[in-house]
């Protein structure tokens, strides 16, 4: 296994110009990626793709940006699980010309019990309110993401975004309240 300053090595080396950097980067936090990716899959319901596909698309998705600026590990993995929320988005608007949903539940933005459509819906609606939110507030927009998509805890929240847990949850608080309002703001 690879060193936490190795990754952070080959971080620098990827924003400086290394392509093979970013190959080194995904092989040490392959098994990390791959939980990220089941995590975000089993959440979101996705049983079309595998975690391992998920990861690959990660790859793929970042390679060709060439904008990777992460500072570290934990940042890495921040930015992994938005990129992976992003494919997963794509995923979901490509399916949902809205089929029928299941009867399944799970726990949402708001700790409810909804649907498997319910909460389709809301996953949609949170990723459009969440484009204008970056614009507006990106600090918020990043505990969101860490938050809500990749399942992060407030400590590592902070840690990859460099602040306070405190801050996270204030954040968080900020964010819920924002994202409640406009999502209530695009339904009228």
């Amino acid at each position: 296994m690879q060193s936490i300053q190795q990754v952070t090595q080959y971080l620098l080396a990827y924003r400086e110009g290394d392509p093979v950097a970013l190959n080194h980067v995904v092989d040490c936090l392959y098994d990390q990626l791959c939980q990220l990716a089941n995590s975000q899959l089993n959440r979101y319901q996705q049983k079309g793709m595998a975690s391992a596909e998920l990861v690959h698309e990660l790859y793929l998705k970042i390679n060709h940006s060439h904008q990777l600026n992460a500072q570290n590990r934990q940042h890495f993995l921040a930015i992994a699980a938005t990129a992976m929320r992003q494919i997963v988005i794509d995923q979901i608007k490509a399916k949902s010309r809205l089929k029928r949903g299941k009867d399944i539940v799970m726990t949402t933005l708001s700790n409810q019990a909804k649907t498997w459509l319910d909460n389709q819906l809301e996953i949609l609606a949170v990723d459009q309110a969440l484009d204008k939110l970056k614009d507006l507030e990106p600090t918020l927009s990043a505990v969101v993401e860490c938050k809500y998509f990749a399942g992060y805890t407030e400590t590592e929240i902070a840690e990859a975004l460099g602040v306070t847990e405190r801050t996270v949850r204030r954040h968080w608080q900020r964010a819920k309240k924002w994202l409640a309002l406009e999502m209530n703001h695009e339904q009228r």
